[in-house]
């Protein structure tokens, strides 16, 4: 397994896989699960977001209507401290390749 930098994440033009590290959407997605990335795209409420937070490792929130950042366990990132890398379009099989 490739560990990306946030700069390789950011540049990337082709989807990848990405795999969540903690809880921070239980029950939505589990730690350990692959997450499928479509870089390049812009964000809208509702949707799952990896994003770089203060150029920390990715994350993956929900954005709210404000454009801020919120996971489910009261986690909350104001607009214009994080940039988008990607959205999620869809979880991955274990052993699955994700093809655009």
């Amino acid at each position: 397994m490739q560990t990306a930098t946030i700069e390789q994440l950011a540049a990337a033009s082709a989807p990848y896989a990405l795999q969540i590290n903690g809880d921070r959407l239980a029950p939505a997605l589990q730690h350990g699960q692959y997450v499928a990335v479509q870089p390049g795209r812009t964000s809208k409420t509702g949707d799952l977001v990896v994003a770089a937070i203060r150029e920390e490792k990715p994350a993956v929130m929900r954005q709210n209507a404000d454009g801020d950042l919120l996971d489910n366990k009261g986690g909350y990132v104001p607009s214009g401290q994080w940039r988008t890398l990607g959205i999620v379009t869809g979880t991955l099989a274990v052993g699955s390749v994700y093809h655009a």
